[in-house]
């Protein structure tokens, strides 16, 4: 099960980017599954997608600013079945050094183009999700 990090310094636009590529899913193929969306305040969020194709589940998480939290939500979208979850973190401490607890792991640093950005994090996806 890979984890996937957008990295960033707060307010580059981690959670932005994720809600831009929501509204993109669905030309990858993925459906939202019913009863998982939860709304985590400050406009984060944890929510479980579908690949129409694979069966395969694709979780994110948004909210990564406090490890405590990154640790249990990725742990909850793993519970929920994802075979690769997309998180944001920060560029030093603890929520980066719990994405690279798992294995395997990847992190993209967040860059000015969210549609870059999305199409890299999508590539990465690809390699757990066909």
């Amino acid at each position: 099960m890979a984890v996937i990090a957008l990295q960033g310094t707060k307010g580059v636009g981690k959670t932005r980017t994720y809600g831009l590529l929501i509204g993109q899913l669905s030309t990858y193929g993925y459906v939202q599954v019913p009863g998982h969306y939860k709304d985590l305040h400050n406009n984060d969020f944890l929510d479980l997608y579908k690949h129409q194709k694979s069966g395969k589940l694709l979780g994110i998480v948004t909210r990564g600013d406090v490890s405590s939290w990154l640790r249990q939500d990725i742990s909850d979208l793993f519970s929920s079945g994802a075979n690769a979850v997309l998180c944001a973190c920060r560029t030093k401490g603890f929520t980066l050094r719990h994405v690279q607890t798992h294995t395997p792991h990847h992190i993209l640093l967040k860059t000015p183009s969210d549609q870059a950005d999305i199409n890299a994090l999508m590539a990465l996806v690809g390699l757990y999700i066909p």
